[in-house]
């Protein structure tokens, strides 16, 4: 099977089908299998590189639904496409994801992150699904009353690679799975769009990520109505753009011609081909730390780095290409260089320096401490940095 970058390749639409009486913006719209079964073809017509399906609203304030009736929702649209459309079940229950998984359907789309049903990641892992893993701070009934966080990008980024880590664990590839930071989904208007402004945090974790920001109340609010249920076409076109144009790869949406077609403009204006030089898990010695011990003794640092360096290349000339081995000698120089008390500006050295070495018009560098244990919990510790 391709990896979920093969087969979804940025920016790749993802069309929404709710076959619900309840859902945010499209509820009832589509609760006839047929009027669903019908939009699903077109979306797909459209240029939908797949359409995501679910038959339990999770809109905020909204009550769950049984197996029996999200099955009796979902199955007859996922019978008549027959395979014919790529296809996302939109579920957290493992008996729907099966049934879906058996009539055709490629992808997961579980917005409890495996973490509803035990029976979840056995279902995926087994049917080599591509799976998509969200951020959902509390429940749907409950998760718009006031949520809190102290640094909303990191904190949704270290549950997500929780959940990715465990995703593994469970068998399912982590090429076949991306990332969903859950715009909407107990966050606050500033949360959505700090989440945007800084997806670079989630790109760190090195897996693609979805932004599902199509139709949210957030764009209606900032668009001007203090009181919308909804956003307007307009900002929801918008904010995939920006989106698209801070990394994301799968942008979901309602609307799906219209995002195409804005989608193609800005991948015009930036370049129709973007090269992403990565190294991982480059394990370099340093003395870095703010105590005495770590600039005395020294210690392993793990380092990620992501450079965007155009189309250089795509030409199959080794003289135009990056050398990875000259960036990840670069890394060990620069650590070497000078001794930081934060890893904060450890990194952000580092990105700068790739930068003007080697011509990159983005860096994203991140930086770990293996085998610490912070709040007393074995784990890693780290920050990653975006520049420019």
């Amino acid at each position: 099977m391709l990896t979920i970058e093969e087969r979804f390749p940025r920016p790749s639409v993802m069309g929404v089908v709710n076959v619900t009486p309840d859902s945010f913006s499209d509820g009832g719209v589509h609760y006839e299998p047929g009027v669903a079964v019908t939009a699903a073809r077109r979306m797909h017509a459209e240029g939908a590189a797949i359409v995501d399906v679910g038959g339990e609203s999770t809109r905020p304030g909204s009550d769950g639904v049984s197996v029996e009736e999200e099955l009796r929702r979902v199955v007859p649209v996922l019978e008549d496409l027959a395979g014919d459309v790529p296809v996302s079940i939109d579920t957290a229950k493992a008996e729907v994801a099966r049934r879906a998984l058996e009539l055709g359907a490629v992808m997961v789309n579980d917005v409890t992150a495996l973490r509803a049903d035990p029976e979840l990641a056995g279902v995926v892992a087994e049917a080599g699904a591509y799976l998509c893993l969200m951020h959902m701070q509390g429940e749907p009934r409950t998760m718009q009353v006031d949520p809190r966080y102290e640094d909303v990008a990191s904190e949704v980024a270290a549950f997500l690679e929780e959940r990715l880590t465990f995703a593994v664990a469970q068998g399912i590839p982590e090429e076949r799975i991306c990332l969903d930071p859950g715009i909407g989904f107990g966050k606050t208007l500033e949360h959505n769009f700090e989440l945007v402004r800084r997806l670079d945090v989630l790109l760190a974790l090195g897996r693609p990520v979805l932004i599902g920001f199509s139709r949210k109340s957030s764009l209606g609010r900032v668009a001007g109505d203090p009181d919308a249920k909804t956003g307007p076409l307009s900002a929801s076109v918008a904010a995939a753009v920006a989106a698209y144009e801070r990394g994301a790869t799968i942008l979901r949406v309602h609307d799906v011609r219209e995002h195409l077609e804005a989608l193609a403009v800005a991948r015009a204006v930036a370049g129709n081909v973007v090269i992403t030089v990565e190294l991982r898990g480059l394990r370099v010695f340093g003395r870095h730390g703010v105590h005495e011990h770590e600039q005395r003794d020294g210690q392993d640092f793990l380092f990620d780095v992501d450079l965007e360096v155009g189309d250089r290349g795509t030409s199959d000339r080794i003289e135009d290409a990056v050398d990875y081995s000259a960036v990840a000698r670069a890394v060990q120089e620069l650590s070497d260089a000078h001794r930081y008390d934060l890893l904060e500006a450890l990194a952000t050295a580092i990105a700068d320096e790739l930068l003007r070495r080697f011509g990159a018009q983005r860096a994203v560098v991140r930086v770990t401490k293996p085998g610490v244990r912070p709040g007393g919990l074995e784990g890693l510790a780290g920050v990653s940095v975006s520049r420019p």
